[in-house]
């Protein structure tokens, strides 16, 4: 079965995904302090740059191909930032439910370039962090992947698993059907399933138990 939400739809509370906001800021504009608890933060930037700061005082920038996990645990306070005078920040703010509550909070950062996407999928954050990705505490694997028009890949899930696909840029069809930037697809017992590219694409893929 295959779910679509075209852009600007709600698509959360899909199996441990809890939500994910596309979230954008004007040259120096900031959100203010606020708190999470008990969730996986998952920030991958698409425009700009972001920055995070918390209340200890941790802090980073967050590019365009970073992957970014925070691990707000028992309570994370921090604010979020337009780290640019000039250029606009465009984000996807990801929020997975963790395999245990009360985790000490921590933070990860990686950085992929577009070329190890380049026709395939990419895992950029797995349950176990391996091939130097960022751990998700959570069943779960993150890829990404960049194909060119008329480029086609495959989904194959193993039986049991579910994928959410979002398109970051670009347009593919997935059974026929158009999915442009900002449009996801829900996937539950759909193996083999091949998607071609209709222009550039930039997409990410979640494998969920």
């Amino acid at each position: 079965m295959i779910t679509l939400h075209r852009s600007g739809d709600t698509s959360a509370g899909f199996r441990a995904l809890l939500g994910v906001e596309e979230i954008r800021l004007a040259p120096d504009e900031e959100i203010p302090l606020h708190t999470h608890v008990d969730v996986e933060i998952i920030t991958y930037v698409l425009e700009g740059s972001v920055g995070h700061q918390d209340a200890l005082n941790n802090g980073t920038i967050i590019f365009p191909g970073d992957i970014h996990r925070a691990t707000a645990g028992r309570g994370i306070s921090h604010t979020e930032f337009n780290n640019s005078e000039s250029e606009a920040a465009r984000y996807l703010q990801i929020s997975i439910t963790p395999e245990s509550l009360g985790m000490i909070p921590g933070y990860e950062q990686r950085m992929f370039i577009e070329e190890e996407a380049a026709g395939r999928w990419l895992l950029i954050a797995s349950r176990d962090g391996r091939g130097d990705t960022v751990t998700i505490h959570q069943d779960a694997g993150l890829y990404a992947a960049v194909i060119e028009a008329g480029e086609g890949i495959d989904i194959d899930l193993d039986a049991g698993r579910a994928g959410w696909l979002r398109v970051l840029r670009g347009a593919i069809r997935l059974n026929g059907e158009l999915l442009a930037d900002g449009d996801v697809a829900e996937i539950i017992d759909a193996p083999g399933l091949h998607l071609i590219a209709a222009d550039r694409a930039e997409l990410l893929l979640f494998d969920l138990a």
